[in-house]
């Protein structure tokens, strides 16, 4: 009787919660604990995006301290920005569980995983390595993985420089 108890028990404590962001303070304090690391900076660019589809302004703020450049609405270019606001289903197209007959829905937009493909620590043959590293996502609106660019800023935190490998055209959605 004790043994299902304590399984549910190391249920509970396997996998860490945690749920999109709900302040930019909050989100803030999560990139200068978890950005060291490119596969983390990576989740929490895509968690800023996903807060930008329910809450603009949240995921805009986000966005702010996830991006090598802080005006990121300008770096990033008007392509981002639309893709951003028009086409939402090409972001959740790299999170396992999104297919284009589900219309790339999240299973869970709290605890959602990324389809990674590779980390390339030393994309650029001109940067130390780890000064940029590539991280290649898969989506599952296309054949081959696409890359994501990240800048190691002074603080030591990865950032995202470059996600316009990102925003190619996908399947469009064809679920229901």
């Amino acid at each position: 009787m004790r043994l299902p108890a304590l399984i549910l028990c190391l249920g509970l404590f396997a996998a860490p919660a945690f749920a999109l962001p709900k302040s930019v303070a909050e989100f803030k304090a999560r990139v200068g604990r978890e950005a060291t690391e490119p596969r983390a900076a990576a989740k929490l660019w895509f968690e800023a995006v996903y807060a930008y589809a329910a809450d603009r302004d949240l995921g805009g703020g986000c966005l702010a301290e996830i991006m090598a450049e802080r005006d990121w609405q300008k770096s990033a270019g008007r392509l981002f920005v639309d893709r951003l606001q028009n086409k939402g289903y090409l972001f959740r197209s790299y999170a396992k569980g999104a297919s284009s007959a589900n219309d790339y829905k999240l299973p869970d937009p709290d605890r959602f995983e990324l389809d990674l493909a590779d980390v390339d620590p030393k994309p650029f043959a001109d940067r130390p390595e780890g000064a940029a590293v590539r991280v290649l996502l898969k989506s599952s609106g296309a054949e081959a993985p696409r890359p994501l660019i990240l800048t190691k800023g002074s603080d030591g935190r990865y950032r995202v420089s470059d996600a316009g490998g990102l925003l190619v055209g996908i399947r469009p959605p064809t679920g229901g």
